[in-house]
């Protein structure tokens, strides 16, 4: 017993570092979902998530939308890096124009390469019977490997705005956008955030731009749009430059004098020494 005692009080004794692993754990919870039972056209699935492990994350929701088990739609949330203890709120968006009966979601939460099967929801979708009245300009476009930035205005004032992918391709995943007010006939520029699985693959996207009114429009765009660099161009004041010229001119001059000081006391000593002599 003795012995046993010792042993383990070497390092105390010595003064040795007891070093202690504490191993990484991968945790999270999803505190809550909420969506609407029925929805006419357009539903909106928010989910809590909170990274309660011990590693920072970034975490996104991905929804697939079923009916009778053909897949309607994929929904992919926003990104979030999320330190351990932070929390965020994600949401997904479907909308449709014509889809009507039961519709069964099948949700994963994506985080530090894991995927966490969440439950099911379920829920009733009602066709939109409603014609788009809103007229949508784009006025210009440019483009990143992670960003689409489109300029556009509307024939009229939007309130409570959402960009969403009309279809998810294989591959990609496009998150949605939730803006503030559009007024009309004003230029607003947006930015589509999209990551693809093969570096630098070029497509066209098709988003819907919608209210909370069902109004709605279709445009496309492309992440092979040029980035436009902007061009700064000099401008010349002609006061400025002969300002500038003056006093370069008057450097030169009180340069080249001191010059000539110089060389004219260097001749004048020369001088001096040779009539001495």
């Amino acid at each position: 017993m003795a012995l046993f005692i010792f042993i383990f009080s070497i390092p105390a004794i010595s003064g040795m570092p007891v070093v202690v692993n504490i191993d990484d754990v991968l945790h999270t919870t999803t505190d809550y979902i909420n969506y609407s039972k029925q929805t006419t056209g357009f539903q909106e699935i928010i989910t809590s998530f909170e990274n309660t492990g011990s590693v920072g994350c970034t975490a996104f929701i991905r929804v697939n939308f079923y009916k009778n088990n053909t897949l309607l739609y994929t929904s992919w949330s926003d990104s979030k890096a999320l330190e351990a203890g932070a929390a965020y709120t994600f949401r997904n968006y479907w909308f449709h124009q014509n889809i009507e009966g039961n519709i069964i979601a099948k949700m994963r939460a994506y985080y530090c390469n894991e995927i966490d099967i969440l439950d099911d929801i379920t829920f009733t979708a009602m066709p939109l019977n409603k014609n788009s009245t809103l007229n949508l300009t784009i006025l210009g476009t440019t483009a990143d490997k992670n960003e689409i930035n489109i300029t556009f205005t509307t024939n009229k004032t939007l309130k409570n705005v959402w960009i969403i992918p009309k279809e998810t391709y294989i591959g990609w995943r496009i998150e949605p956008l939730k803006t503030g007010t559009i007024i009309a006939e004003e230029p607003h520029t947006k930015t589509l955030k999209y990551t693809s699985s093969i570096p630098d693959k070029k497509a066209t996207l098709e988003y819907y731009i919608l209210d909370d009114e069902k109004n709605y429009a279709v445009f496309q765009t492309s992440n092979a749009a040029p980035i436009k660099e902007i061009k700064r161009h000099l401008e010349y004041n002609p006061n400025t430059i002969a300002i500038v010229v003056f006093f370069v001119m008057a450097f030169l001059v009180i340069r080249e004098k001191k010059k000539f000081r110089r060389l004219k006391k260097h001749v004048d000593a020369k001088k001096s020494k040779k009539e001495k002599q």
